[in-house]
């Protein structure tokens, strides 16, 4: 008997009405199944165990090593053709809507480094849709689009094996 593939929400918060099988975030609020750094849920979840990863807004809360160990994990978890929906700030269009007046220096600045509401919710390391791209295929994914989304980056990815 075949199990079926599972879907995985990384960065959860609150939870949303939609159907989604785990959540993992760095708090254990309601609804959260794995209370874990991003980059340690291979430690909680099998390998090749889940068909969609989404991950909204959550690397840019890590540095450059981190967010590879947790793409390294992601592909890690993913059975072959699973596919990795993430979003993160956009720093170009960050820097655009500053210098044209589309966006405050305050909440540039907010965009920049985070909310700071919680002491994980700061930004460390932001993209640009090229630096994304290029981050998804070093991870060893097969980069379907990067796009920019009302200010952030949307990339879909595959896993390949």
């Amino acid at each position: 008997m075949t199990s079926r593939l599972q879907t995985l929400e990384v960065g959860a918060g609150k939870v949303h009405d939609y159907d989604i099988d785990l959540r993992n975030d760095l708090r254990a609020l309601p609804g959260i199944d794995y209370v874990c750094p991003a980059a340690a849920l291979w430690q909680h979840v099998k390998a090749n165990s889940l068909s969609i990863i989404t991950s909204n807004h959550v690397l840019e809360h890590m540095d450059e090593t981190e967010q590879v160990l947790y793409l390294l994990s992601c592909k890690m978890m993913l059975a072959r053709g699973g596919m990795l929906l993430t979003w993160t700030p956009d720093t170009d269009w960050m820097e655009t809507a500053r210098a044209s007046g589309a966006i405050t220096e305050e909440w540039y600045q907010t965009l920049r480094t985070g909310k700071g509401d919680y002491p994980e919710n700061t930004h460390r390391q932001m993209h640009n849709a090229e630096s994304l791209r290029s981050l998804l295929e070093d991870s060893g994914f097969t980069v379907l689009s990067v796009r920019e989304v009302g200010g952030s980056l949307e990339g879909i990815a595959f896993s390949d094996d």
